[in-house]
């Protein structure tokens, strides 16, 4: 039979937590949620700077106007295709009924995802019946989002897509 001081012993009693202890602890606990906060602060101040509009509030306003124009866009019923193929970026236009849309000023701003350092603006001229293209030498690798600006017969129409650049 086990006497009394050898379960006492086999057990562990723990002794008490002291004030240095808890006070050891307590700081231990909000030090690391101070880092953690710290390493979120520097890392999201050194990474993607955001959307940043010029007039959003008056943009904001607008927005009803924007619905607006892009019902009514909807109702063209155009098709477009935006491709990057042999170094031309190329943007073929057709009607509703297949026709191609030809003689129309088209506009491309091009733009990197994750910054705007890279961002590109430019007039591609008319390559064939409704295709409109601009040779063009990427800057990197990567995604690019591509926006195509038509006007045409006092007709504005606007599409976007997103390109892989190898």
């Amino acid at each position: 039979m086990m006497t009394e001081e050898k379960m006492t012993s086999e057990k562990g009693i723990k002794k008490p937590l002291s004030g240095k202890q808890f006070a050891f602890m307590l700081i231990a606990f909000f030090l690391t949620f101070a880092s953690v906060d710290a390493f979120f602060i520097y890392s999201a101040a050194r990474t993607h700077t955001g959307l940043k509009v010029e007039n959003a509030y008056e943009k904001g306003l607008a927005y009803n106007q924007v619905v607006a124009e892009a019902e009514a866009q909807n109702l063209l019923g155009w098709n477009t295709k935006i491709e990057y193929f042999h170094g031309v970026l190329l943007a073929t236009i057709q009607d509703n009924k297949g026709k191609a849309i030809s003689n129309a000023e088209v506009r491309a701003e091009i733009t990197r995802p994750l910054s705007g350092d890279y961002d590109l603006s430019l007039s591609l001229g008319q390559r064939g019946q409704g295709g409109y293209g601009k040779k063009l030498t990427f800057p990197l690798p990567g995604q690019w989002d591509v926006r195509i600006y038509v006007k045409w017969q006092n007709t504005l129409y606007q599409t976007s897509t997103r390109l892989i650049i190898q």
